[in-house]
């Protein structure tokens, strides 16, 4: 039996370079070999020269997008009779609608993501709350959750100390700064406690040079994944340098975060490390207090009650790290996860 064609349009910078997101949500799930069985799929920069069974867009596709690119798109959908999946893992309708002053997205790019939303076949989002908010504009859509290419891991040694002391660690992009300055002053009351005992280190977000002087004096650690840029070769350096006997999830409770997934659940349980999460929906949903990983009130008291915890308790350190991995290894990898992307693709199929 023939298999249908599916051609994807994944998110990407100006030189063709594509997200991370486009690896998580599009490139890796949809060249796993589950699904590999089932579907013909392409992945390019623009539409295939031929038709095909099924377009896949991502979020806002290009860089340089513009009214005339998704007009292009819609117009080939329909000569050529195509159905359109469109895929969001952000709600970028409301992102920094709020901050007029942000570059990214402009209006005319929210206007895009709406044309894109309601023209779609289906609607594939990372988040029951996302799906709730795009309702309004297409009845059509399915939560599939983020889960991970486990063909990215391998088998890691035991995580030792590092000389008595004790290293923990966050990151994230640079769009996460307002979240990692909601526990400062909790991590800088733990840092001076123990600047003997313990060290801090970051990854990705302290590019902004503001946030070193911030940590002046203290056992913190700027960490660069140098040219580990895209994202799996970032796994990879991952696993060869986060060797961290626990991490943190800070999260403000904004609207947009109420939206967003819980990867960074999955990012540390995959390696192992047990987490301290902010109580917001992104990880109260997911985290299971106290068994695979700390959910924590975003007040500073609370969470230097979390810190103090974990720095002193190796043993509920271990627990919650191996709980927080069985868990990822068992329900959140793409051996499971594909199943859902199989289905979701069926449906849109069979709208044909």
């Amino acid at each position: 039996m023939k298999r249908p064609r599916i051609h994807v349009l994944y998110e990407h910078d100006v030189t063709g370079n594509p997200h991370g997101c486009a690896h998580i949500r599009l490139l890796r799930p949809l060249s796993h070999p589950v699904l590999g069985r089932h579907f013909d799929i392409c992945f390019g920069l623009d539409l295939p020269p031929e038709p095909v069974d099924l377009l896949i867009v991502e979020r806002l596709w290009r860089a340089d997008i513009g009214p005339e690119d998704v007009e292009r798109i819609l117009a080939w959908c329909a000569e050529h009779t195509v159905p359109l999946v469109y895929m969001l893992d952000d709600d970028l309708l409301t992102l920094c609608s709020d901050e007029p002053w942000q570059i990214f997205p402009q209006p005319y790019h929210r206007l895009l993501v709406s044309q894109l939303v309601r023209a779609a076949t289906l609607v594939v989002v990372a988040t029951e709350e996302l799906a709730r908010r795009l309702a309004p504009l297409n009845g059509r859509l399915r939560v599939v959750p983020n889960h991970l290419d486990e063909r990215l891991y391998c088998p890691l040694p035991p995580n030792g100390r590092h000389g008595g002391i004790v290293r923990f660690g966050y990151m994230g992009t640079y769009t996460h700064l307002d979240d990692l300055l909601l526990v400062l002053p909790a991590l800088r009351h733990v840092l001076t406690r123990h600047r003997r005992e313990i060290e801090f280190e970051i990854v990705g977000v302290a590019a902004d040079q503001g946030l070193a002087e911030l940590f002046a004096g203290l056992p913190v650690r700027i960490v660069s994944p140098g040219d580990a840029f895209h994202y799996p070769d970032f796994v990879i350096w991952m696993q060869r340098h986060l060797r961290w006997d626990f991490a943190i999830a800070p999260l403000c409770d904004t609207h947009f975060n109420r939206a967003k997934s819980d990867l960074k659940f999955l990012d540390y349980g995959m390696l192992g490390i047990p987490g301290i999460f902010s109580r917001v929906p992104a990880y109260a949903d997911t985290v299971r207090d106290e068994v695979d990983g700390f959910l924590v009130d975003n007040d500073t008291v609370s969470w230097q009650q979390a810190l103090e915890r974990l720095l002193g308790d190796a043993s509920l350190r271990r627990r919650l790290g191996a709980a927080a991995k069985k868990r990822v290894m068992t329900e959140r990898t793409l051996t499971q996860g594909a199943a859902l992307w199989r289905a979701a693709l069926g449906e849109a199929l069979a709208r044909r």
